[in-house]
């Protein structure tokens, strides 16, 4: 019984294996009934070419310069091993894209701003402020594309907002 389970798990990391190599997926996919034979891919086929970047403007009427809520951080060789941050970048990345997309699908665009996706983000940039005890009575708030890590550069202007009060 041992060698016969030895020899089934074998077959299995051989077949896994070849599974990786295109020219043998359509064959072994024939035998593969379950879909058991992993798939890894460890690079997208197309990897985005820019981020998004949310930056916020406080208080309508004054002169505040539009400011970048922080959600990407420096990388370091520490954060291949510890990086909570990556839940918190992850979950911005989603919201802003569910809430672009919102914005497509919606006819009537106040709706957009009892969203959850849309107070999510007011939420986190109100949390972002009093983390660094600034004041601020209304904020607006953008989703803008960018491309570059140092040498930042502005695409496109996707999505923006109105003041909100908070």
């Amino acid at each position: 019984m041992l060698l016969f389970v030895i020899i089934v798990l074998a077959i299995f990391m051989v077949a896994s294996t070849l599974y990786q190599i295109k020219y043998f997926q359509k064959y072994l996919n024939k035998y593969d009934k379950f879909n058991l034979l992993p798939n890894y891919s460890f690079f997208a086929p197309k990897p985005y070419a820019n981020d998004f970047r949310l930056v916020y403007k406080l208080n309508e009427g004054s002169d505040s310069n539009w400011e970048e809520l922080d959600m990407y951080k420096e990388f370091g060789l520490k954060r291949i091993l510890w990086n909570p941050f990556k839940y918190y970048n992850k979950g911005m990345i989603d919201i802003c894209q569910y809430l672009i997309q919102e914005q497509h699908v919606l006819k009537d665009k106040d709706l957009l701003k009892s969203s959850a996706h849309h107070m999510n983000i007011i939420l986190s940039i109100y949390r972002f402020l009093k983390d660094r005890n600034i004041e601020a009575e209304a904020v607006k708030f953008a989703i803008v594309t960018s491309e570059g890590c140092k040498d930042l550069k502005i695409k496109s202007l996707v999505f923006c907002s109105n003041f909100q009060n908070i």
